[in-house]
């Protein structure tokens, strides 16, 4: 028991080393691309990333029948199938071992269980409501267990199921930017929040104590004739993901060098 124990703290102790020596890149060209195989949706809500079974979850928002997707690592499609509810939001929790999301407007979440191969199950539905606006989009820091929104450049960080949030108000080093309201929770000490300027192939990295803003990263590559100016953004794996309509496609930019 002690010995296990032991382990386990070295691996705590190492992961945190790890993300302390992360830095990130000025620009980034895309590595990975999903390529989506469903015809129905519009607007690109969440990539999520299952590091146990090296997959990637894709959702829309806009209507419960709209797709779920799973890829691997490569970006080969492995299963598609109805989403089964209008959301906000989508991430894998890695202690529940499930994906989770928000419903549109603060209706509830969404938890989906998981196969042994890492395809989704079944759903299941809850009314708990955050309080946030209707639209928000929500995603999870698995470390601390918070479920994170962003309005109007300041954070809000919930325990599950708390209608109390801690608040940290964002400071960009240009006020006058517009940045897309769908959070990008990297976790990286020092860059643990970003933020897509609107309308631009810029990412924009926050400290999360202190609201500053830390790092610029410009994103190459992406050619959507479409800026985007709402949803269509999304981080796991190390990747800021942005979904280009023309192509219904998400490309995935690594922000980090070792």
């Amino acid at each position: 028991m002690k010995k296990q124990l032991f382990f386990s703290i070295l691996t705590l102790l190492g992961t945190a080393v790890l993300n302390a020596q992360k830095t990130p890149v000025s620009s980034a060209s895309y590595d990975v691309s999903l390529a989506i195989y469903s015809e129905s949706g519009n607007n690109g809500v969440a990539v999520a990333w299952n590091s146990e079974k090296s997959l990637y979850y894709t959702s829309y928002a806009g209507n419960a029948s709209y797709p779920i997707e799973v890829f691997d690592v490569y970006g080969s499609s492995k299963s598609s199938g109805e989403l089964g509810a209008d959301i906000r939001g989508m991430w894998y929790n890695p202690s529940a071992k499930r994906l989770e999301g928000i419903q549109y407007n603060n209706q509830g979440g969404l938890f989906i269980s998981l196969a042994f191969d890492g395809t989704p199950l079944n759903n299941n539905l809850t009314d708990f409501s955050y309080g946030m606006d209707g639209q928000a989009v929500a995603t999870y820091d698995a470390v601390k267990k918070q479920v994170i929104f962003v309005q109007e450049n300041q954070v809000y960080m919930f325990k599950a199921n708390s209608r109390k949030a801690k608040k940290i108000q964002l400071r960009p080093a240009a006020p006058e930017i517009q940045l897309v309201q769908s959070p990008l929770w990297t976790g990286v000490k020092g860059y643990e929040l970003g933020l897509l300027e609107a309308g631009q192939k810029v990412v924009y990295l926050f400290n999360i104590k202190t609201g500053a803003q830390s790092a610029r990263i410009r994103l190459d590559d992406y050619t959507d004739t479409e800026p985007i100016y709402a949803f269509n953004v999304s981080y796991c794996n190390n990747r800021v993901w942005l979904y280009d309509k023309g192509t219904r496609t998400w490309y995935g930019y690594l922000l980090f060098a070792d």
